[in-house]
Parts: C-alpha cells; sequence; structure tokens
C-alpha cells in the first residue's frame, strides 16, 4: 500500500499536477489520500475474489496498455511529439 501511495504521489501529483513545484507537508498530505484511495481500492478487489486469478493479471495488463499503446504509435508516426503531448495522450487513453 505504501509503494503504490508514494508511486502516485510523486510521479501523479508532484510530477504532472504540481508540475515540480511541491512541498514537503504538501507530498504528506497527498501521500496521505493515496494510501486511503489505495486501501478502499483495496478493499474493492476482495469482491472479484470469484475472478480467476489469470483473468485478473489479463485485466491489469490490458488496462496499462491501452495507455502505452497510443504513445507508442504517435511516437512512431508523429516526429514532433513532446513530452508534455505524450503526457496527455496517457491520460485521454
Amino acid at each position: 500500500m505504501l509503494s503504490g501511495a508514494s508511486a502516485f504521489v510523486h510521479d501523479i501529483y508532484g510530477q504532472i499536477v504540481k508540475k515540480g513545484q511541491v512541498s514537503e507537508k504538501q507530498q504528506m498530505l497527498a501521500a496521505r489520500y493515496a494510501s486511503i484511495g489505495v486501501a478502499v481500492f483495496s478493499l474493492l478487489a476482495l469482491f472479484a475474489q470469484e475472478m480467476n486469478v489469470a483473468f485478473l493479471v489479463t485485466l491489469a495488463f490490458c488496462v496499462a496498455e491501452s495507455a502505452n499503446l497510443p504513445v507508442m504509435i504517435y511516437t512512431i508516426y508523429w516526429k514532433n511529439l513532446i513530452p508534455q503531448a505524450r503526457s496527455q495522450v496517457c491520460f485521454a487513453a
């Protein structure tokens, strides 16, 4: 739970939302909220116990690749792709 919350705070909140201009206090507050979010998500995942584990792993890979595939395609065919556009494509996907 701690690694998921810290990854969210550092990567999403600190770098994308606040664009690197985040204080220590803001990071700690965001980490607390992210920890609660990860815990709620974990509790909701308990309801998925009836599903096959292979199906859940496949579902996780599908969700992850739904954000990566458009970025890879744009990188191949769009020569002027900038980092800000990459993050926008990931969020749009």
